[in-house]
């Protein structure tokens, strides 16, 4: 793969390669941080929110959803 991207003339040589490599794998990391920061601020506003009362049937909120993918359906038609 490294000789068929310098072959490509993608790149000129294989330590640019390893450069973007590892800014990539740096941007990934640091997006899957971003992600996992939010997903654990929801996950705790949702605790607090279990914790006042704040609670809606399984089956409520299902059926919610369900509606809202039925109406947003219709409307790409």
């Amino acid at each position: 793969m490294v000789n068929e991207l310098i072959d490509a003339g993608v790149y000129s040589n294989f330590e640019e390669i390893v450069h973007d490599a590892l800014w990539l794998a740096r941007d990934r990391f640091l997006l899957n941080k971003v992600k996992r920061d939010e997903l654990m601020a929801l996950l705790e506003v949702g605790i607090q929110q279990a914790e006042r009362g704040e609670l809606i049937d399984g089956e409520l909120a299902f059926a919610r959803l369900n509606e809202k993918i039925r109406q947003r359906s219709n409307q790409t038609l």
